[in-house]
């Protein structure tokens, strides 16, 4: 036989395995979670803290790289965006594995990548998206475009987006203002559905203006009323990486059945334990990641 015979034989081979193992596995639907972020070298953020959140919260997680880091808690040495028709081919191979529930978004690099996500989910049909506006790691600059370019090309986005989780520089980033007191903040999230069509806005409080606590606040698509979450403050440098691990525990919630305000709380709750979790442990760089499997 010559060998294009061959290999067509092996192909209908294969089929009959895979349909046989297909009939002999339980046919239930894992919760999914498409995680489209960027690596980090020093293993506490982005896709490497996506991935141990999802596993933690026993989600499968299909995945895009949108750009590859060196970097640790020290600094960032370097950016490579991914190129956007990569990310586009990687988002729709994710899907064809296992349509997700929820789609949580970390670092996009450039405009290219940024749309080409946008663009490609919209095509797929992926709803239900969480977007952690990432401008800059707590080691260094992550973005390579022009930064007001970045945000002018994001704000066009915003309606496509379930929920944004902005902290606190981010959102005057956003705004284009200062942010010093509480009714500001509230005044930019409203400028944000207003002017940009903004659905759910997460305010994150690490950054925020509250004595010792943390004050998270969502503002939730078609309600007037503030969510706000309160936790007290946890002393620790382990804290690289907590805006990507809240962003990807409440989509994982999401895909668990949960809603909006649910997830939240819920993943609120968990990053309170496991950055509680993780500041017993001590890492070269000096500062480490929380504690991601802090409930299993």
């Amino acid at each position: 036989r010559d060998s294009s015979t061959s290999r067509g034989l092996g192909d209908v081979y294969k089929r009959q395995l895979l349909g046989k193992a297909m009939e002999a596995t339980n046919r239930i639907t894992p919760p999914t979670v498409l995680i489209i972020s960027a690596t980090d070298s020093g293993g506490c953020a982005g896709m490497q803290a996506d991935l141990r959140v999802c596993a933690s919260l026993r989600v499968f997680a299909v995945c895009a790289v949108t750009a590859v880091t060196a970097q640790n808690s020290l600094g960032v040495k370097e950016v490579l965006p991914m190129p956007g028709e990569l990310v586009r081919q990687q988002i729709q191979c994710a899907v064809e594995q296992q349509k997700p529930q929820a789609v949580k978004i970390g670092l996009l690099p450039d405009v290219s990548v940024m749309r080409s996500v946008f663009e490609t989910l919209s095509e797929l049909g992926v709803s239900d998206i969480i977007f952690d506006p990432v401008m800059a790691a707590t080691a260094g600059k992550l973005i390579e475009d022009d930064r007001q370019k970045w945000i002018d090309t994001l704000l066009g986005y915003l309606s496509n987006i379930t929920l944004l989780t902005p902290n606190l520089p981010e959102l005057e980033m956003l705004g284009r203002k200062s942010l010093e007191k509480p009714e500001e903040i509230d005044n930019a999230v409203k400028q944000l559905r207003r002017l940009y069509g903004a659905k759910g806005v997460l305010v994150k409080g690490g950054h925020g203006i509250a004595a010792n606590k943390c004050v998270d606040k969502l503002f939730s698509a078609g309600r007037n009323d503030v969510l706000t979450l309160t936790s007290e403050e946890i002393h620790t440098c382990n804290l690289r990486g907590t805006g990507c691990s809240l962003s990807t525990a409440i989509a994982c919630y999401m895909a668990l059945g949960c809603g909006l305000e649910e997830a939240e709380e819920k993943a609120h709750k968990y990053l309170q334990k496991a950055i509680l979790s993780g500041k017993r442990y001590c890492y070269d760089a000096g500062s480490g990641p929380v504690d991601h499997f802090v409930n299993l």
